[in-house]
């Protein structure tokens, strides 16, 4: 079943990535911010004027000189209250007058055609990444959510007299504890760091029993997303309690027992 999701994935990346094609427009425009010079425009037009021509009498607009061509631009470029007048036009024809304020549009439409968009290696490469630490972040998430609802909790007693509360996965007694500890276990502490406009809170978790060559990432995770949400943004202990419970988290925690 991950095979499939993995392979839907890279599926919905490339479609989303490769080549598609895209319709563009050709378009000469008048502009103008007179009605009375706009309507002068149309009527010179309706009397058999050439475009070019009448643009160069009375458009304000670009491409004066061009006869108010514009180029090829794609449909999805083209404002939307010109858009829709340009999908409509035929070529060679010219539209009516188009009012967007004070401003004052005629639209002739010279050409169209499709265009294929080449395959986007650099879009495929950062998307790859992006979705590749997402899945692992989505991952270390879902399997701290299991580890958490199916933890055991153990209470120990600290070398200083304390007690500390343990999570472990394993069953502890002090002649297994031991047995592990030899063979490289540890209990830590993750930090979590929580902002209240100008308060800041740093604060340890429970302890957690780390089986030997384990990592404790997964176990970290929920410390590291309550710091990154609620802990960077209190002044002025917050972006420095952040980075400190950070640290602490992603190089393993701090070791309590070994």
């Amino acid at each position: 079943m991950d095979k499939f999701y993995i392979f839907l994935s890279i599926m919905f990346l490339f479609l989303n990535c490769a080549g598609t094609q895209r319709q563009e427009i050709r378009l000469s425009l008048i502009l103008s911010d007179s009605e009375e010079t706009i309507n002068k425009a149309l009527s010179t037009l309706e009397n058999g004027i050439e475009f070019a021509e009448v643009v160069r009498k009375y458009s304000s607009g670009p491409n004066i000189r061009g006869g108010g061509d514009v180029g090829y631009i794609n449909i999805n470029d083209i404002q939307p209250f010109l858009r829709e007048e340009a999908l409509r036009l035929k070529i060679g024809n010219y539209s009516g007058i188009i009012i967007r304020g004070n401003e004052y549009y005629i639209l002739l439409k010279t050409d169209e055609r499709m265009m294929k968009v080449p395959i986007n290696w650099q879009k495929i490469f950062l998307t790859s990444v992006l979705a590749v630490i997402s899945f692992f972040i989505l991952m270390l998430i879902i399997k701290s959510v299991k580890y958490h609802i199916h933890i055991r909790k153990y209470s120990i007693v600290l070398p200083d007299g304390s007690d500390l509360t343990v999570y472990s996965d394993v069953e502890l007694s002090k002649e297994s504890a031991k047995h592990y500890y030899s063979q490289g276990a540890r209990i830590v502490v993750f930090e979590y760091c929580i902002s209240i406009i100008f308060m800041t809170f740093k604060r340890p978790s429970n302890g957690y029993f780390i089986p030997p060559h384990e990592s404790t990432l997964s176990k970290a995770i929920p410390y590291i997303l309550i710091s990154l949400f609620l802990g960077w943004w209190g002044f002025p202990w917050g972006p420095i309690y952040t980075l400190s419970a950070l640290f602490t988290n992603l190089t393993g925690g701090k070791k309590i027992l070994e």
